[in-house]
């Protein structure tokens, strides 16, 4: 067990020194770009880099092994891409694992590493990534990542996701009147059908001569029932890093 715990250490050690002997900001291990959509990925992350002296990386590995995805990005970001002046962001993919993964270290974590602001980046890269199309995944990864960091200098806040019912109080009122305005349709039809006329009670509907009741019992039926509880998931979206020092998120494509 220790000799495989080692093996695998060394694995990652390894796996790690690949991208740390680079240092440049795409690093494409799973060959999965052209060098001419090499040159236009990196000009594009560069771009946002000295707009807002951060650092903004790529990461395509083909296997790392037994780590998981957010622990590799993190790593990444502790001991590679840990230069930036104002904070250090890295996406990784993985492309036997078919995953992607975005770390940001604690300067980046409030801006672009809440789970709003990776669902944001996400709903647009990684339509992308599921097509095949690396080139403008890593593009627009970079495009969105300027969006957050831009709207941060002007708001001073992080991006947050609207909510699907942002004013409720309007919402339940809305809903009140509705259910008034239909109920009081209802009743006026009713009304209007000159062949309906309300009884005062059930037996205003029983013709006595046709009907003779000359026995009568009651059935009871009985059942046993088993409540048995629904196992929970084990889902994970979203981020924030495990240890407080990371924030990001990750997924599948």
């Amino acid at each position: 067990m220790k000799k495989l715990l080692f093996i695998l250490t060394m694995l990652t050690a390894l796996l790690m020194s690949s991208v740390a002997l680079a240092a440049s900001s795409l690093v494409d291990n799973a060959n999965l770009l052209s060098p001419r959509q090499e040159r236009e990925v990196l000009q594009a992350l560069e771009q946002v880099e000295k707009t807002y002296g951060v650092r903004v990386a790529v990461v395509t590995m083909p296997t790392i092994g037994n780590s998981s995805t957010a622990a590799f990005a993190d790593r990444l970001i502790d001991e590679v891409y840990n230069d930036g002046a104002k904070g250090n962001m890295v996406l990784l993919q993985v492309s036997d694992q078919r995953k992607w993964y975005v770390s940001t270290d604690k300067k980046l974590k409030g801006i672009t590493g809440t789970n709003d602001a990776v669902n944001y980046m996400s709903k647009y890269f990684v339509p992308y990534l599921s097509k095949g199309d690396y080139p403008n995944a890593y593009k627009v990864y970079a495009a969105k990542a300027n969006d957050l960091l831009a709207y941060y200098a002007q708001h001073g806040k992080p991006v947050q996701e609207e909510k699907p019912f942002p004013n409720e109080p309007a919402l339940v009122f809305a809903l009140f009147g509705a259910f008034i305005f239909t109920k009081s349709v209802r009743k006026s039809l009713i009304d209007s059908m000159s062949n309906v006329n309300a009884a005062v009670a059930a037996d205003a509907y029983l013709d006595e001569r046709s009907f003779e009741l000359k026995d009568s019992n009651d059935t009871y039926m009985y059942s046993n029932v088993v409540a048995v509880p629904r196992p929970r998931g084990n889902g994970h979206h979203g981020g924030g890093g495990s240890d407080g020092s990371h924030g990001g998120g990750g997924g599948g494509y």
